[in-house]
């Protein structure tokens, strides 16, 4: 089980994985392996020796002294650590801990290498064209995710350990043309003195094989990295001006494609539409799209929240008032005039009272609006999309909602799956988050950690993606150059929920994909017929069965 380095300063939190064995330097010069800047710290402070059994601590004469419990430890002899500690240097509080080895693992959009067959070579894979499995396996991953990465630095990182992963290189070296190293990967001596040199826009890729492969093949690698990094850098200007695309065009599940699909073919025409689904699934992005892939994208995109005002204020909010309708009052447009043109977003229609819902109906049905304390109406084009989380059937059947407005509010209706159900999603945009997050700190981060990203996919996200938005927003601000984002970052209910596994995750997608299909596929009648035949009725209930005289 691996080491981590844990360093708390006002730059940030900083949490240092220590998996390889060797010695890491840790002191205030730059070129130690642990930089901290901080002027109590000597420029070669402490060293750490990691073996595959053990880790010491070792104090390299400093001037101010390494300390374990107040106790100073003794310049140049090695001490054990066994458990957790914290250690003083100089005036900076640092802590080794334990980790698991997946917290010590960045995530990588590849899944583990594939063994060569008996007697045969890595070569002969990638070299056999249509069998090439970096083609077929992992370039579809990394198309993805340059769409969900912004800024080219982030993708071609993801890009060389793909590379790294599944081709048969012996080295790989990524840096910018002013000498910066991005990626560095040589877990051998390059045999056979097979190196090749590539520059691919401002990026300069070093390849060495153990074995000649063609020289297109490997112009062929940059190729792709600096194609990938085009697209890292394009789908990040696109983000800063529109930010309903990372989850409306980036989405990585089915069910969400297919319905953005069918929404560009709504916008289309002018049919009002509904929007349900769990609070932050994101119905005011897909309005946004409605709204921008139709004629009135030039219009007026006004959202509400009907359920943030009383009866009496949403009124004057949606309608307008007229200028003396009450003491002091001013006339002013509402929501409706605003949104003239253009499209209106009513969310959270479900929880407008009765009266309300008769005036809308009434907008709908006229086109036209009067003015709180006015007598003259006032013409309006508008498209309304609705959102609500609640359950409509019901209040349909307790008359809580009036079924003359649900038919004209509801032209298309559409139900955005929560986050849970989307497991594809959360990676993809809890890295948008992120890198958005530190964007404006210039920072650059070494990604999730497989601990991390397990975690995520097991946490149920009662929230949806406006939790996960908000966590990653939180995570950010403890970040440092080079992060790497573990498990300890991540709030403990979410570190928890990995805690119990992934059999019960499996067991609940299971248990979804078992009720479906029983509802769609078997009728009560059948299934009781089934129960029946095997005996599996309890007592009592057979004469309750359906069919039964």
């Amino acid at each position: 089980m691996p080491w981590c380095l844990i360093v708390d300063s006002a730059q940030g939190r900083r949490r240092i994985p220590l998996s390889a064995p060797g010695t890491v330097l840790v002191g205030s010069d730059p070129a130690c392996q642990i930089s901290i800047d901080q002027p109590t710290l000597s420029r070669q402070h402490l060293a750490l020796h990691l073996s595959d059994t053990r880790l010491e601590i070792e104090d390299l004469g400093s001037r101010n002294g390494s300390f374990v419990d107040n106790r100073r430890l003794e310049p140049g002899v090695a001490e054990p650590v066994q458990a957790a500690t914290s250690i003083r240097l100089g005036d900076v509080e640092v802590r080794i801990a334990r980790i698991d080895d997946d917290d010590a693992t960045p995530l990588t959009p590849t899944s583990a290498p594939e063994k060569a067959a008996p007697g045969g070579s890595a070569n002969a894979t990638f070299a056999s064209g249509s069998g090439d499995r970096f083609v077929r396996q992992h370039l579809p991953v990394l198309l993805n995710l340059a769409a969900s990465r912004p800024g080219a630095t982030a993708m071609l990182l993801a890009y060389a350990n793909a590379c790294a992963q599944s081709l048969p290189l012996r080295q790989l070296r990524l840096t910018g043309i002013d000498g910066g190293i991005i990626f560095d990967w040589h877990p051998d001596e390059v045999a056979g003195g097979n190196l090749v040199e590539l520059v691919r826009d401002q990026w300069r890729w070093t390849i060495g094989t153990d074995q000649p492969l063609p020289a297109d093949r490997l112009q062929y690698v940059a190729e792709i990295g600096a194609g990938l990094a085009r697209l890292a850098s394009s789908e990040s200007q696109s983000t800063a001006k529109s930010a309903a695309a990372p989850a409306a065009t980036r989405s990585l599940d089915a069910q969400v494609q297919r319905i953005y699909r069918r929404a560009t073919r709504v916008a289309d025409s002018d049919i009002h539409v509904l929007i349900r689904g769990e609070s932050g699934t994101g119905k005011e992005l897909l309005a946004r799209h409605i709204h921008q892939a139709s004629a009135r994208r030039d219009g007026p995109f006004v959202a509400i929240n009907c359920a943030a005002f009383s009866e009496e204020m949403l009124e004057a909010e949606l309608f307008g008032v007229v200028r003396g309708a009450a003491t002091g009052v001013d006339a002013r447009a509402g929501m409706f005039e605003r949104a003239d043109r253009g499209t209106l977003f009513l969310d959270e229609i479900g929880d407008m009272a009765a009266a309300m819902q008769a005036r809308i109906l009434r907008v709908l049905q006229e086109r036209e609006v009067l003015r709180v304390g006015g007598s003259t109406p006032v013409k309006v084009d508008v498209r309304v999309i609705s959102a609500t989380h609640c359950d409509i059937e019901t209040m349909l059947a307790d008359g809580r909602f009036r079924p003359d407005l649900i038919h004209r509010i509801a032209d298309w209706e559409v139900e955005l799956p929560p986050l849970r159900d989307r497991p594809s999603d959360i990676l993809p945009l809890a890295m948008t988050f992120l890198l958005r997050s530190i964007e404006t700190r210039g920072l650059t981060i070494r990604g999730l950690s497989r601990a991390a990203a397990n975690a995520l996919l097991a946490y149920e996200w009662p929230g949806n993606i406006r939790e996960l938005e908000r966590e990653m927003a939180r995570v950010a601000v403890f970040l440092d150059q080079d992060s790497l984002v573990m498990s300890e970052d991540l709030r403990a209910n979410i570190r928890s929920a990995r805690q119990a596994g992934d059999s019960k995750r499996l067991d609940q997608q299971l248990a979804r994909a078992e009720r479906n299909i029983i509802a769609q596929a078997i009728s009560r009648s059948t299934l009781y017929r089934r129960l029946r035949d095997f005996d599996l009725l309890p007592e009592g209930a057979d004469a309750d069965a359906p069919g039964n005289p």
